[in-house]
């Protein structure tokens, strides 16, 4: 993996470069020009490096959540087969690239990561549907934090992401190095403080996994933590409010519980 800066994929569109059906593009200047300084981004579009050129007739998901197809909305050609084909080659490269997290184009039919219009057989669309290409790099890659642009245009959100993004980056650091179970047991005394702010179930289990690590070996030892840290990360964080109410609840149940 690159030891530096942190590579997050993302759909080419949302840095302006024109690869869209009309030769237009989605510039997000927060991700081109801001986030930039804080990742190195890895630009992809799955319709034109499948080949399908620009501009080109448009395209929208048909068929059912579990066997989505790419059909033009014209013609109704069916361009499933190329973009499969290629998702399934780019994400073996992309792996090779150890990407820490990837922001796909919302809604898009090949990149969208939810709520992608999908139609039935009588052309009637229920937002339930996953882009060709970003379905199979979830599948790939079901540790690695995705979002979109419409999820980051809140800055919590950015926050959060980011959280998630550098988070999974520390993980991949350690693993590089090989993993041993003392190595994750280090990972783990120097996450703790986050984890505990983040969710303390998580952190209870991530303790007690360490603590019997000598049951598993050290491959299943670390899938079976990065699952739980990750999962822990993904928990939002407690806003102020609602730190002070677990804050007094605290002290409530401590001094009912306290010797009358």
């Amino acid at each position: 993996m690159n030891a530096g800066r942190v590579r997050v994929g993302i759909s080419r569109c949302l840095l302006g470069d024109p690869v869209r059906y009309d030769g237009g593009h989605k510039l997000n200047r927060h991700l081109a020009e801001v986030l930039a300084r804080s990742v190195e981004w890895v630009p992809v579009c799955p319709e034109v490096e499948a080949g399908l050129g620009t501009p080109r007739e448009p395209m929208r998901l048909s068929g059912t959540s579990s066997q989505p197809r790419l059909v033009t909305i014209a013609t109704e050609r069916d361009l499933t087969m190329p973009v499969n084909d290629f998702s399934s080659r780019k994400v073996e490269e992309l792996r090779a690239l150890g990407l820490s997290g990837y922001v796909f184009k919302a809604r898009s039919p090949s990149c969208g990561v939810e709520k992608v219009p999908l139609y039935d057989r009588h052309g009637k669309a229920r937002p339930i549907g996953v882009g060709l290409f970003a379905r199979r790099f979830r599948r790939r890659f079901p540790l690695i934090p995705v979002t979109d642009e419409s999820r980051l245009a809140n800055p919590g959100s950015r926050k959060h992401f980011l959280a998630l993004v550098f988070g999974y980056h520390r993980w991949q650091a350690l693993v590089s190095g090989g993993v041993t179970r003392r190595a994750i047991a280090r990972f783990h005394e120097a996450e703790s403080a986050l984890l505990k702010t983040r969710s303390r179930p998580h952190f209870l289990m991530l303790s007690r996994l360490v603590s019997r690590a000598s049951r598993y070996r050290p491959g299943e030892l670390a899938a079976r933590y990065a699952k739980t840290f990750m999962e822990a990360l993904a928990v939002p964080p407690l806003t102020t409010k609602q730190a002070h109410a677990l804050h007094r609840a605290r002290n409530l149940r401590i001094r009912k519980a306290r010797p009358q």
